[in-house]
């Protein structure tokens, strides 16, 4: 019985079991089915997302639409960039180039800085009241200058009186010491006697005392033994009823005095070793009969500055134990020349150096002494003292107009990443020990930069450049008398910058298109004209910013790194065991023989220099740098928009601003000139330009991948140098 329960259920079971398998095998294929649909929306997904990373939307701004039009006015699309990148990159640069002897764009900015630092001095219609005061009087000055006609109307009468006045109010017997603080009182040079001025000793100034410097040329061209009709000559031109008989007399004695002056000077001229051991305090000078003055109260007069102290120390460089020394011998001279003579000899120095600025007739005089004299425009020689006198006021105004709070943060931001993916990628590879690591990790954490100019430049509305500081009562319709009033507030800023905390050297604004590091600084200088277009734009892309400005400021960085490795390699104070590095051997090893071979391959060998091979080295340093901190900007940021017309991909763009600013002539590179050019003062200093473009990508896994250049490409070879960085 109980077995054929058991049959009877069996059929039972049997349809149990097949209904649970027909229900399995649906909820696979169910499964199965939303896999799959899963998968296929995966795919897309990545499709589209795959096409985002390959074509993002295009820049359409006009900053943009600029970069691509300079990119394609360069590029030849036509070569292979994975053969070579200096033909791909300068191809079209170079057909216009030798075409029509095309400068490069670093050549185009020159100009056009200089274009517009002229235009701010010498325009008329302009508007100069919001300028710094400096550029203000420089302009008042430029437009007294070309003036000729209002110089030329009092015959000079202003100066004369000025030079007839420096003696006279010496006393009815002048000394020379007397006439040289007037000299100073009334902004006329004073330093033909005696050379008072601040020496420039790294970290302090002080004053110098030492015999005066006599130019060759205006010797040359003033003394001669039977050079005296010029004399004669501008006596005569001035001569009126109110200048008394011993102005410009006897010009025979005047000569025979500065020959002798002269033997004096060169005799006592001052070896330059050993400066430090001849500086003083002011009491160890000594007051004798040939220098019958009070050295403290002389210098306090003479500088203006009443805070001077006998323990006040000054560079010293007269020999001051020894009683036939320059001051001996001057006053012995002085005691047998008639005051006149002296004081005559002092106005024709004088008279010479400041011809330029008086009226026709006595600068043609002066033009007939020179040897080979070729006459300016009176515009352009204006243009040129103004310059002189008015030392980074144009330049002062031009960086106001390039620089903004926003730039300045901005390229301290780009200079930031990359001092710090520098560091960081060099922590593990240095081979030092701990205590040396941290010593070279310190400094190049420490590099200071000077973005531009001074921070408070851009921000100040009348703002001049670091130096004398001239105020619009100087303004004068006499161009002789501004002159004089700008000499004697340029003369009292010099003295007193011995009295200044801030002991750094005086720095006018730098209009160079080149930025360079200070070893002795530890600091990166960033000059304002190169913060513009075609370098840089606080508005484009990064890719554009961090291949052109990033691959500058890593060459620069790179010569950080490398000067810091040999200052400490050297540095017989240096206690840390410390070595240049296998690494960094290696490195320089291999550019070396990747620079000769690369020569010799197109030219011939040549010897390579040490500066040539730093460089190389800052090349190849310098845009890895650059192209690693942009791959580390775009994980913090993202993908950007890439440039319109220009079928290529950020990174490829990167590589392309890297190197469209060292395109060169392209007939510098010819065999014919090479023999030229190699022995040239440029080809010790820096690589063929050619190689200077090449050289870093050859090197480059990452450039090869970004342009998918085969193994064994030219610009792709099996043996690749590696930087440290």
């Amino acid at each position: 019985m109980e077995q054929m329960e058991m049959q009877e259920e069996s059929p039972i079971r049997r349809r149990s079991t097949w209904s649970h398998w027909v229900t399995k095998q649906k909820l696979k294929k169910f499964a199965f089915n939303l896999f799959v649909a899963a998968l296929v929306y995966f795919v897309c997904r990545m499709t589209i997302l795959k096409g985002d990373v390959e074509k993002p939307a295009q820049c359409q701004t006009v900053e943009c639409i600029q970069a691509a039009n300079h990119i394609l006015s360069y590029i030849n699309q036509t070569a292979d960039p994975c053969d070579d990148f200096y033909k791909f990159t300068c191809g079209k640069f170079h057909e216009g180039n030798i075409a029509m002897e095309k400068k490069t764009f670093l050549d185009e900015m020159d100009e056009n800085i200089q274009k517009i630092q002229d235009q701010l001095l010498t325009s008329v219609n302009i508007d100069d009241s919001k300028f710094n005061t400096n550029l203000q009087v420089a302009r008042s000055f430029y437009k007294v200058c070309i003036n000729k006609a209002a110089v030329n109307q009092d015959k000079d009468r202003t100066y004369v009186d000025t030079m007839l006045k420096l003696v006279s109010d010496a006393g009815d017997k002048p000394l020379w010491q007397n006439v040289t603080l007037n000299a100073r009182k009334y902004g006329i040079d004073y330093d033909f006697f005696l050379n008072v001025s601040v020496a420039w000793i790294p970290k302090t100034h002080l004053l110098m005392i030492a015999p005066p410097y006599i130019s060759p040329h205006w010797f040359k061209m003033l003394w001669q033994s039977n050079n005296t009709e010029y004399i004669k000559k501008v006596a005569q031109y001035w001569m009126s009823d109110y200048i008394p008989q011993w102005f410009l007399a006897d010009p025979d004695k005047i000569v025979d005095f500065a020959n002798q002056f002269q033997k004096i000077v060169l005799e006592s001229t001052p070896v330059a070793s050993n400066v430090r051991q001849k500086i003083r305090p002011i009491s160890e000078l000594k007051q004798t009969d040939y220098f019958n003055r009070d050295w403290l109260v002389f210098l306090r007069e003479l500088t203006g500055i009443e805070s001077f102290e006998d323990s006040d120390e000054v560079l010293y460089l007269i020999d001051n134990g020894n009683t036939d020394n320059y001051l001996s011998k001057l006053h012995d001279l002085m005691e047998r020349t008639h005051w006149s003579v002296w004081a005559n000899y002092m106005i024709i120095m004088n008279t010479a150096q400041l011809s330029g600025l008086l009226s026709s007739p006595v600068q043609h005089i002066f033009e007939e002494l020179i040897p080979n004299f070729v006459e300016t425009a009176k515009t352009e020689s204006c243009k040129d003292l103004t310059q002189i006198m008015f030392p980074g006021a144009q330049e002062t105004e031009y960086i106001k107009m390039l620089m903004n709070t926003k730039k300045q943060k901005h390229v301290q931001a780009i200079m930031d990443k990359l001092k710090l993916v520098m560091v960081n990628s060099i922590k593990d590879i240095l081979s030092v020990n701990h205590s040396s690591t941290d010593v070279v990790l310190d400094e190049l954490r420490n590099i200071a930069s000077v973005i531009g100019s001074d921070s408070n430049l851009h921000n100040s509305s009348d703002h001049a450049q670091n130096g004398a500081q001239y105020g619009k009562e100087i303004v004068s319709n006499s161009l002789i008398d501004m002159y004089f009033k700008i000499k004697k507030v340029e003369i009292s800023y010099f003295f007193n910058y011995t009295q200044m905390e801030n002991q750094a050297d005086v720095r006018n604004p730098i209009m160079s298109i080149s930025m360079y590091y200070v070893r002795e600084e530890n600091t990166i200088y960033v000059p304002a004209p190169v913060l513009q277009r075609p370098i840089y734009d606080t508005n484009w892309p990064q890719y554009l910013n961090y291949g052109a400005l990033g691959a500058m400021i890593g060459h620069e960085l790179m010569h950080a790194l490398l000067t810091t490795y040999i200052a400490l390699d050297v540095d017989p104070n240096n206690q840390t065991g410390y070595t240049i590095g296998e690494e960094t051997e290696e490195f320089g090893s291999c550019e070396y023989d990747k620079y000769l071979e690369y020569l010799t391959e197109r030219y011939f060998p040549t010897n390579i220099t040490a500066d040539t091979l730093h460089e190389s080295m800052a090349d190849f340093g310098g845009q890895n740098l650059a192209y690693k901190s942009y791959q580390s900007w775009v994980k913090e940021h993202g993908l950007e928009p890439e440039l319109p017309g220009v079928n290529y991909t950020a990174n490829q763009i990167f590589w392309i601003m890297s190197s469209i600013h060292l395109c060169h002539d392209a007939n510098l590179e010819h065999p014919d000139k090479m023999q030229e050019y190699l022995t040239s003062e440029i080809a010790y200093y820096y690589p063929v330009p050619s190689y200077r473009v090449n050289g870093p990508k050859v090197n480059s896994p990452s450039f090869a991948k970004d342009f998918s250049c085969q193994r064994n490409a030219k610009m792709n070879p099996n043996n690749k140098c590696t930087s440290i960085v």
